[in-house]
C-alpha cells in the first residue's frame, strides 16, 4: 500500500535508487524488470505512468555476454542454420527417434534464447515453462530465478525479467509460441514449474546441459 501511494516522480526516484544499487552489468536488466513491474502497476492498480527515459540513460545499454565463445552475428546465424539442419535431418530419418527430435528442437530453442536474451547458457538451461513470457505486442521476456527446482541465476543481481529481442527472435517466436503451447497441453497441473528442457513433454527430467549445449560449442 505504501508503494501505491507514491506519485510518478516518487516512483521514478525509487526505481533509480534500485538501478544504481545494482552492479553496472546488471543495471540494464534491472531497468527492464522495473519497466515490466511498472506496467503491472498501471494495469492492475491504475498508477500514473513513469518516464523511463532518464532511467534508461542511468542503466546504460544492455550488453550481451554469450558464454559459449562470445559469438559474432554471423557465427550465431551459422550455428542456428546447422542446428536446424540437424533437426530436419533427424525428422526425415525413417527410424527417427522422438527423443532425438526433441533434443534437436531444444538445441535450436536454447541457441535462440541465448541470442535473444544475452543470458548465460546455464541460466537458459535452468528455465521452467512458466519462466517464458511471450506477450506479443507488449514484449517477450524470460524470468531468471534462483528458486524452484531448476533456476540457475549466477547471482542475486542476475535475477529478474530479461527481454527477448532481435530479428532472429522475431522470426522464430511464432514457432516457439506454438511449441510452448503444445508443451503446456502435455503437462499436468503445475506445468509452470516443469523444466523447459525436459527430456519428455511435460516431464520433470531434464536433458543434461551438455547434451543441449555441446553441439553449439562444437560449431564455434
Amino acid at each position: 500500500s505504501d508503494l501505491l501511494s507514491l506519485d510518478a516522480e516518487q516512483l521514478r526516484h525509487s526505481y533509480l535508487a534500485v538501478i544504481m544499487g545494482k552492479p553496472r552489468p546488471a543495471r540494464p536488466h534491472t531497468m527492464e524488470a522495473l519497466r515490466l513491474f511498472q506496467r503491472y502497476l498501471e494495469n492492475e492498480h491504475q498508477t500514473l505512468p513513469v518516464d523511463f527515459s532518464a532511467l534508461q540513460r542511468a542503466a546504460g545499454p544492455r550488453t550481451l555476454h554469450v558464454d559459449a565463445g562470445l559469438l559474432t552475428d554471423n557465427e550465431i546465424a551459422h550455428v542456428l542454420r546447422i542446428l536446424r539442419q540437424d533437426l530436419e535431418t533427424e525428422r526425415k530419418r525413417p527410424d527417427a527417434s522422438p527423443e532425438m527430435v526433441r533434443l534437436y528442437e531444444l538445441r535450436v530453442i536454447a541457441c535462440l534464447l541465448m541470442d535473444a536474451s544475452g543470458a548465460r547458457p546455464a541460466t537458459i538451461h535452468g528455465l521452467a515453462l512458466g519462466d517464458m513470457h511471450l506477450l506479443g505486442d507488449v514484449r517477450d521476456y524470460i524470468h531468471v530465478r534462483r528458486t524452484g527446482d531448476y533456476g540457475e541465476a549466477k547471482s542475486i543481481a542476475a535475477i529478474g525479467f530479461i527481454p527477448l529481442e532481435g530479428e532472429r527472435w522475431s522470426h522464430a517466436r511464432g514457432w516457439i509460441r506454438d511449441w510452448l503451447s503444445n508443451e503446456v497441453k502435455g503437462a499436468e497441473d503445475g506445468w509452470e514449474r516443469r523444466p523447459l528442457f525436459a527430456a519428455d513433454k511435460g516431464g520433470v527430467r531434464r536433458f543434461n546441459r551438455g547434451h543441449v549445449l555441446s553441439r553449439v560449442s562444437s560449431l564455434v
